[in-house]
This record gives structure tokens, sequence and C-alpha cells, in this order.
């Protein structure tokens, strides 16, 4: 069992101290959580095999305790330390120089998994096949036996080996950020940060401050320098998801970047160069895209150098039994929970499935699965209905309440338009998708977001929004979702 310090420096920063407690659990970590007032009083921490700080954004401006700080990161007694960053925080990158690596927060268990794994040097999970090979992928988080799944990870150990731009293709859900991460931490630059970026979550008049970082006084909100995700990711690698949500002006500012490498931070005078490899990813067809002037042939070019394209799982089927059985023996260790396995009829059932959501719909199913089963045996019984299968009812129901008008004429009763008709649909769906997942998590916040795949600020946002009390979810033991259902519904 490894030992783990948890120091928090900001009274006001909201840890979701649930979520990560699940996260960590999933690891051989013994937590204990450690008041920084304390430490920055004099009083030693606790001995550890490493420590988690939660970035200290408001010491910056405070000379003897941000000096304290560097002081104790750069002395032996520090040992590993990893730090955690909120997000939208604003970030010295002369501090955060001082760990080890840091990591974004919130962030998915696989993430932190990764990183703590790499720092502490952790004994991974065995799996049936003995080959060196797939050994050391499944440490990664990439899991198979197929003959494309393994004609994937040969040409990954390749891209590993140079520093070349990558462009990773896949429908969603095919491990795409795996891929990038292993190609990372296979290659010379596994020392150094991997900086995963979601271009499609960035606000367009924020791209050059985001990659770049900006000075005190750039701009009316830049009360403080922050550095950009260029400058956290030099030295190692930044991971560009959803490359083709970028703008055109986004497209222009990391165009730019690409060809020379070097950068200047809105509001500074020095142009910086950057030592960074850029892995992008995408689940839609760029060649297209260009072809029809959504997204720049120069900039499709730079990132194109090297090509991986993820297969669905429908086309790796042979690896469903290893990927779920690693999914099962995480889900065991993160909820403290008796093993579960998979018997004929689910076998059955994963066989069959089209899984248009891929690894990450799996998971879902599966979660669903190992948190309503009574028994060591998984039941599918009560899961089968997708997402869209809702989704087609509220359609139906729309189309009913048209019918008449369509079949007589629009004389009796004018339509709604399509912008009302549409909200009216989208509404009915979430509110009654919100009420299936709550059941389903019987009212945890937290496991309801996984389920849905959503960060769990924003399905409280959601829950909120429709009135949804999860109170009444955490008595409703044996309710099945068709009765919630029918009940929101009527």
């Amino acid at each position: 069992m490894y030992t783990l310090n948890m120091l928090v420096f900001d009274p006001d920063f909201s840890l979701d101290s649930a979520q990560l407690d699940s996260l960590l659990k999933q690891l051989p970590l013994e937590v204990t959580w450690n008041q920084a007032s304390q430490f920055l009083n004099g009083h030693s921490l606790p001995r550890a095999d490493i420590t988690i700080f939660v970035y200290p954004h408001h010491l910056v401006d405070q000379t003897e305790p941000y000096q304290k700080l560097c002081s104790f990161l750069s002395s032996p007694a520090a040992g590993i330390n990893l730090c955690l960053i909120p997000a939208g925080t604003a970030v010295n990158s002369e501090l955060v120089a001082h760990f080890d690596d840091f990591l974004f927060w919130p962030c998915t268990a696989t993430e932190l998994r990764t990183r703590l794994s790499r720092l502490l040097k952790l004994p991974q999970h065995s799996f049936a096949d003995n080959s060196p090979l797939l050994a050391e992928f499944a440490s990664l988080n990439l899991i198979g036996k197929s003959s494309q799944f393994v004609e994937n990870i040969q040409l990954i150990k390749k891209m590993s080996a140079c520093h070349a731009a990558v462009l990773i293709q896949g429908e969603t859900g095919t491990g795409k950020e795996n891929a990038a991460r292993a190609i990372h931490y296979l290659s010379k630059r596994r020392e150094q940060s991997f900086v995963p970026v979601n271009c499609a979550a960035i606000p367009d008049n924020l791209v050059e401050s985001e990659l770049f970082g900006h000075e005190k006084g750039a701009f009316t909100d830049a009360k403080q320098t922050q550095a950009g995700l260029v400058a956290l990711a030099d030295g190692g690698t930044l991971f560009l998801d959803e490359i083709d949500s970028l703008t055109p002006k986004a497209q222009a500012a990391l165009l730019r970047f690409l060809q020379t490498l070097e950068y200047r931070a809105l509001g500074a005078k020095q142009t910086r160069r950057a030592d960074v490899r850029i892995l992008a990813a995408t689940n839609a067809d760029l060649k297209n895209l260009v072809a029809n002037k959504q997204f720049r042939e120069d900039l499709y070019f730079r990132l194109n150098v090297l090509n991986l394209t993820m297969p669905p799982l429908r086309k790796r089927l042979d690896d469903i039994v290893l990927i779920a059985d690693n999914i099962l023996h995480r889900f065991a260790l993160e909820y403290q929970a008796a093993p579960k396995r998979l018997g004929r009829q689910g076998l059955d059932y994963l066989m069959q499935h089209a899984w248009p959501g891929n690894i990450r719909e799996l998971e879902n199913c599966l979660l669903r699965a190992f948190l309503l089963s009574p028994g060591e045996t998984l039941e599918f019984v009560e899961v089968q209905e997708t997402d869209s299968t809702w989704q087609t009812r509220d359609l139906d129901k729309l189309s009913e309440e048209f019918a008449p008008a369509i079949t007589h004429g629009i004389t009796q009763t004018p339509p709604l338009s399509f912008q009302d008709a549409k909200a009216i649909a989208i509404n009915e769906f979430e509110a009654n998708y919100l009420r299936k997942v709550m059941l389903i998590a019987q009212g945890n916040v937290s496991v309801a977001a996984r389920l849905a795949g959503k960060e769990r600020r924003s399905l409280g946002k959601l829950l909120q929004k429709y009135a949804i009390d999860k109170a009444q979810f955490q008595s409703l033991k044996g309710i099945t979702a068709d009765s919630v259902q029918n009940q929101a519904i009527g």
C-alpha cells in the first residue's frame, strides 16, 4: 500500500472530495488530508510516497509563503509531488515547474490513474495474455488482442519513437485520447507534461490567451499573468482533442505556431519558442471538411504528418471480453464491492450489440449492470434500452401531437415553429433521461454524471434546471426505470 498526502491551499476552492476519493480508491493508496495553513506555519507533512498539491494560485502574490513552498518543492524532503490545477485557474509557469507533474481538475479516472501509476511506478492489473507488447499497452489502458488492435499498437510504438505530429481519427469512444497518451508515455518525452486540450471548449475570443497565455493587464479581465497551454506543455506533448471544432480564427493562430513553434503571449513583447509535440484527434472527416472549405488545408497537412485510425468496437469483437474484464476489475476497486463477472447471457448480449458509442458506451453499460445486478453475475435485462430509444419516443410523441394537423390541414391549430418544437422535444428528452439516470444511480450525482458522460457540475445544473431532487431517488430501490418514465410522461 502506497501513501499519499493531499494538500489544499485555497480555502475558497470547493474540491469534490467524493469524486476524488472515488478515483483514488482504484489505486493501492492510503490518503491523508492535510491543512495547508499548518504546513505554511512550519509543520512537516506526514511521510508519504507522493503529495498532491491543489494549485495554490493565491500564494503567487505572497512573497514569504510562495518562497517557502518553492523551497520545500526543491528540497529532497518533498519526494514525489503532483500539482492539481482547477479548470479556469490562472497558472504561473515558474511555480508549476517546481512540481514533478501537473493535472487539470476535474479529470477522468484514467487520467489520474495514468499519472499516479507513472510517478509511483505502480504494478498494473495482469491480463490473461502474456505477450509483453499487449501487457505494456494494457498498462496504458489500451486493451485487446485482435489483429486490428495489434496492428494499431505496433503503429503507436513506431510513432512514439519520433517527434512528428500525429492525427488520430476514429469514432466517438474508440480510445483516441488513450492512444495519444500511449504515444506520449512511450516516447522520450514521458517525463515531461502531457497537456490535453478540448478545442470545442475554448471560446473563440480566448483562443490565443488559452494557448499562448497573457501578461497582466493585457485585456480587461487579465488581473495576473497566466501561462498558456503551450508553455505548460513545453518539453512534452500538447494533445488537441476535437480539432475539427476550431474556428477559422483559432485555426490561423494554431497554424502560425506550428509553422515556427514560436509564440508570443498576449501583451508580451518577447517571442518565445516551445519544444512541443502536437497530437490531434477528431471523429470528423477532415478531408471532407477541407474540401468544403470548413477546415484549412495547410493546417490539415501540418497535423497529418502521421495518421492513426482507431477501429470501432464492432470491428474488434474478439477484444470485448478482455476489455470488459478490465473494466469490471476497476469497478470492483472503485466501488469497494465484490467482483462481478459476465455470464453466458451477458456475453451474448455484449457480442450482439452494435456499440455505436464504442468503448465508452460499453463502459457505461457495464457500470449500470454492475450497480444493479444483485448477484455476482451481471444482468443486462433492465439496461437494454438505449438513450436513442428515449429520444425516438420523444419524437414519436411529438409526431402524434402534429398528426391531426397533418391529416386534416393546418386550419384548426397552427403547428409550432421548428425551433419551438425542437426545444420541446429536447426538454422532454433531457428531463426523462435525467430521471432515468438518477434512478439507476440511486440519487448519487457523481455516479449519474459518470453514467451520462458529463461533468458532475454540468449534470447538477441540469438537475436544477428541471427541478429534479436527488433525494427522491435515494429511497427508490426496486423501482424500474420504465415506471419512472411512465410517471414522468403521464
